[in-house]
């Protein structure tokens, strides 16, 4: 993922991610959980678990709740990664962040 756009209010459609290693590979998240982290200038926004809808595919799916995005502008966004079996955790990207651009609505 790299950006996503919704308008501000709006709680569709979903944020649909592949995360993947720093190879480009995406990771296996059989038996992983995984945390949407979305924030700007120290101001957390959201810390919520995503839904994984595809392990092997490393498809993860971050459903909108009412107040997610009601503040227009950009946010900076991680996934963190943790697997059960091992307690490992795993932020992507690990080389910066994603972007949500929260669109202000006109009327």
């Amino acid at each position: 993922m790299a950006n996503f756009y919704i308008k501000a209010g709006d709680t569709d459609p979903d944020m649909v991610a592949i995360l993947k290693d720093p190879n480009g590979a995406a990771y296996d998240l059989t038996s992983a959980s995984v945390m949407l982290h979305m924030s700007r200038k120290n101001r957390v926004k959201i810390n919520s678990e995503a839904t994984v809808t595809d392990s092997a595919s490393g498809t993860v799916t971050y459903s909108w709740a009412v107040g997610d995005t009601d503040l227009a502008g950009p946010w900076d966004i991680e996934w963190q990664i943790t697997w059960a079996d091992t307690g490992e955790i795993v932020t992507v990207p690990n080389d910066g962040h994603d972007t949500v651009e929260i669109t202000k609505q006109l009327a």
